[in-house]
């Protein structure tokens, strides 16, 4: 894969009454391995990944560091114009397929606010090399 890549990013957020919101968005960036550890570069966000953990850190109105990890729980601050947000990430799976012109990462994780649930997730990142 080249450093150009295109980044789609794909999430389907469920809420306690079962209702779904789902997002995507596109994003160019720079993609690069270093060690066992794949990174994109994108306007409002780095990605590195692994077949074991993803860690997204996003910067702009909504700054976050975001570390998903199989079988385990973080909390994660959410800094937004209104204030910090602290929320608990339970990672259940992630996977990590490749091939020579395209990743594709997928997470399924929950999301809880001082104990309480708040919606179950599952966001699937693909990067493709830009033409």
């Amino acid at each position: 894969m080249n450093e150009n890549v295109s980044l789609k990013v794909k999430g389907i957020q469920t809420d306690m009454d079962g209702n779904q919101n789902i997002e995507r968005e596109e994003y160019k960036g720079r993609y690069f391995v270093k060690n066992t550890n794949h990174y994109v570069i994108a306007d409002t966000a780095r990605y590195r990944f692994n077949h074991r953990s993803l860690e997204v850190v996003k910067n702009g109105d909504l700054n976050a560091k975001l570390i998903f990890e199989n079988g385990q729980t973080r909390v994660c601050d959410y800094s937004t114009p209104y204030g910090r947000l602290p929320l608990e990430f339970r990672t259940k799976q992630i996977s990590l397929s490749e091939s020579e012109r395209e990743i594709e990462m997928s997470v399924e994780y929950e999301i809880f606010n001082q104990g309480e649930f708040v919606s179950k997730n599952h966001t699937i990142i693909s990067v493709s090399s830009s033409l």
